[in-house]
């Protein structure tokens, strides 16, 4: 793996010379120094940190929930060895995410699934739902010293986006985060007056290591981190940040059973809930509004009632693909909740 960061690194050297250029015209535009930048990319370097968000209720290939396995295994693992995801169910050898991974990664991992990437994203905004709300309820923070086992894609990596990095090399990163800020005064599901405005929040959230009270409903956008070693739960992670509608529930004893072991701080966050009166039916289509109707409980969908639905033996009978239907209905929480 040492390997392929060194060449990862050299190839972005010499293929950045368009982005260096473009970070240099908007930093003068913008009446922004180059050692402005370097220090905004010293503080995230130092102290920006990865979350991994997943769904705890979620069932593994076994029949267990996620939260099972990972008090069981202290692992956050990848989706070829759980076979539970929150975006494409694709993880097998020949499957699509088994091609554009290695179509990524120039083929660094074969047919080999176990050193497969974890999917997660830096945090830049800080909002208590988390860097990619659209991946789960609830998520992990890891350290800042996990960056230097990651990869970085502006975007979701299934779309292989050309501006790739490593924690070592963001200049592609950055120059679409900065020509998006710069030309449309918004990245990563947020507005900003300008890239001073950027570096100003960004800067006030990574040195004070405090979420925000506040949601981003963000759905699209994120730069995506792909952890390429081990996650460790007691090395690696941090803080857990859960869903408020777990607490009182059978998942709750769970929840804090795996932070006392792990040593992991555990934050209750806002959480998302909504009305089935504004729950949406041209957003994830008819079927997504019906199926959220079907699963609410005192005209109320939260994303306990959502993971709880999953066990209905009836719900698959029902409804041709339960999972997808699910996962569209979590995009309209994230989307419209409050």
């Amino acid at each position: 793996m040492e390997r392929f960061f060194e060449k990862l690194n050299q190839q972005l050297e010499y293929n950045s010379g368009k982005e260096i250029e473009e970070i240099q015209e908007i930093l003068k535009f913008s009446n922004l120094s180059e050692e402005q930048h370097q220090s905004f990319n010293r503080n995230l370097v130092d102290k920006a940190c990865v979350n991994l968000h997943f769904h705890p209720d979620r069932y593994l290939k076994d029949g267990s929930q996620i939260i099972d396995g990972l008090i069981q295994t202290g692992e956050y693992l990848n989706q070829y060895q759980t076979q539970v995801s929150s975006g494409s169910l694709s993880a097998k050898i020949g499957g699509d995410r088994d091609k554009w991974e290695n179509k990524l990664f120039n083929n660094l991992f074969g047919s080999s699934t176990k050193d497969r990437p974890k999917y997660g994203a830096l945090n830049l905004t800080g909002t208590s739902d988390g860097a990619s709300p659209r991946f789960g309820s609830c998520y992990f923070i890891t350290y800042p010293e996990i960056k230097s086992k990651c990869t970085f894609t502006y975007g979701d990596s299934y779309l292989l986006p050309k501006e790739r990095g490593t924690i070592q090399n963001l200049i592609q990163v950055y120059a679409r985060l900065y020509h998006d800020i710069f030309t449309r005064n918004s990245a990563l599901g947020f507005y900003y007056k300008n890239l001073s405005d950027f570096h100003d929040k960004t800067n006030h959230f990574l040195e004070s290591n405090t979420l925000h009270n506040m949601l981003s409903h963000n759905l699209d956008f994120y730069i995506e981190s792909q952890i390429h070693e081990q996650v460790d739960l007691q090395k690696d992670i941090s803080t857990l940040v859960v869903d408020p509608s777990y607490q009182g529930t059978e998942l709750e004893n769970r929840i804090h059973e795996l932070c006392d072991k792990f040593d992991i701080s555990l934050i209750w966050n806002q959480g998302y809930s909504i009305d089935l009166s504004n729950f949406p039916n041209n957003f994830r289509g008819v079927e997504t509004f019906e199926f959220a109707e079907y699963i609410a409980e005192e005209n109320k969908i939260n994303a306990y009632i959502l993971g709880k639905a999953l066990s209905i033996k009836k719900l698959k009978s029902k409804f041709k693909d339960s999972f997808q239907l699910a996962k569209y209905t979590w995009h309209c929480l994230v989307k419209f909740g409050e």
